[in-house]
């Protein structure tokens, strides 16, 4: 594994160099140029979204100029002006990256050649369905990305900063055709020098099974949705009545359980046996006091069997916490509990409410795919995180995409109203929670060797 992942790093490093640099020679990349726009970044604007029409389906690449002013502005520049469209991922690695952006026509990939940027400083990770741009050397970006397979923290140190991720068909980056492995000398896939100098002719003659994009194009400005507890179920005529404020001085089993003296001091454990397997998360008082004495209610209460994970978007969250009985919901709806002070940070593996707005926390919940640091200053506390089991949270169903009216997933309104009858019938492959147990109560043991893969 480690030897396996030096060799994709020099790739990206080495075969950027020839796909951005033509005749230079591999092995010294090329250096800045005339051509490269001055080091000041461009205005850092707000987030936008990115549509990629692909072979194998659709991927929405959300972008935060933020990370990378430079990066995103030249990914936008190239969107805007259809460079991606007929581009083949001429190199996918699995369990590393998949690569795109050389042009299927020689003479419109010379003309961006020598176009390159300036580097942005690396101010996110290169996590899985992280997006950045691929390079030869110190300020040599020009038109070739990568979409991460896994977290890939050694690109970090070399540069490499990403500008998006992918919010929407992850599922489809994994089925990317990966048969032609790595591109010589070390595999017997696309040499980059001959796509630059015979475009799609060569790749269509000699790697017929590349997939490619059909079509691209910003579809919207703005971050994806933090988790929420959406709209109020639907009146019988079609309406969303507004959700109720947070009754004064209510008064639940949570802020009492969080009141008990001692109670921070007993991390506990929540075994959930999913449809795709056991996930272990370790619950934290002293974190959240509220949140972690209203999840051991619900826990206890056994709410969470049977629960659906409706919403699971690939590179940011899975999300479940709807019963499948609208009765049940019905008493739920109204029990709020106060906010918690963040103390934690949204990274991988840790789990949160969701929120609809102040002191709104009922019964939904997420874990977090990723580094979701932005949901820190909105107010979502995490309560507890994933010690087991993270690799089944990753196989969770999420086909289905965004839910409803954002995309084509479920609705939380009819689930609401209709339980899971409505889940079983319009969405049966999603996965569920079998049974929530409570399996221990201790302090937290030491954290174990993380599984990112090491040179």
């Amino acid at each position: 594994m480690a030897l396996r992942f030096r060799h994709g790093l020099t790739g990206l490093l080495v075969l950027a160099a020839i796909g951005c640099a033509g005749s230079h020679d591999a092995g010294n990349p090329p250096i800045r140029t005339a051509g490269v726009d001055g080091d000041a970044p461009p205005p850092a604007g707000d987030p936008f979204k990115v549509k990629f029409v692909t072979s194998k389906g659709d991927v929405v690449i959300e972008v935060h100029p933020k990370w990378a002013p430079h990066g995103a502005a030249r990914f936008r520049e190239l969107v805007e002006s259809g460079f991606y469209e007929g581009c083949r991922f001429f190199r996918v690695v699995k369990g590393f990256m998949a690569q795109t952006g050389l042009h299927g026509d020689p003479e419109v990939n010379a003309k961006w050649r020598d176009r390159r940027i300036p580097d942005d400083p690396v101010v996110e990770s290169n996590r899985r369905g992280y997006v950045a741009f691929a390079t030869g050397g110190p300020d040599t970006r020009t038109t070739q990305f990568f979409i991460s397979y896994r977290d890939n923290p050694n690109l970090d140190r070399s540069g490499f900063a990403p500008f998006g991720r992918v919010v929407e068909g992850m599922d489809v980056v994994d089925k990317l055709h990966s048969a032609y492995g790595d591109a010589p000398p070390r595999g017997s896939g696309p040499d980059q020098a001959r796509i630059l100098a015979e475009g799609n002719e060569y790749l269509e003659r000699e790697f017929p099974r590349l997939d490619y994009i059909e079509a691209v194009s910003i579809i919207e400005d703005g971050e994806t949705p933090p988790p929420d507890e959406g709209a109020a179920p639907a009146d019988p005529a079609g309406e969303q009545p507004e959700a109720a404020s947070a009754p004064a001085g209510a008064d639940s089993a949570a802020d009492n359980a969080a009141r008990e003296e001692g109670a921070q001091d007993r991390p506990f454990r929540v075994k959930l046996v999913t449809s795709q397997g056991d996930v272990l998360i370790e619950v934290h008082p002293e974190w959240a006091p509220r949140g972690a004495a209203r999840f051991r209610e619900l826990v206890q209460a056994k709410f969470y069997d049977g629960c659906r994970f409706f919403r699971v978007l690939d590179g940011f969250m899975a999300q479940t916490g709807i019963n499948g009985d609208p009765e049940t919901n019905a008493k739920w709806r109204e029990r709020r509990i106060e906010d918690d002070p963040v103390v934690r940070s949204n990274t991988r593996g840790h789990v949160t409410f969701a929120t609809s707005g102040p002191d709104s926390r009922t019964t939904q919940f997420f874990i977090n795919f990723g580094d979701n640091s932005q949901l820190d200053d909105m107010g979502f506390s995490p309560f507890g995180k994933v010690v087991e089991g993270m690799n089944v949270v990753d196989k969770l169903y999420s086909g289905y995409g965004e839910g409803a009216p954002r995309g084509r997933g479920p609705s939380q309104g009819r689930i609401n109203e209709e339980g899971n009858a409505y889940l079983e019938r319009s969405f049966p492959r999603l996965d569920s929670i079998k049974q929530a147990v409570l399996v221990e109560e201790s302090r937290p043991k030491a954290p174990e060797p993380g599984s990112r893969p090491t040179e």
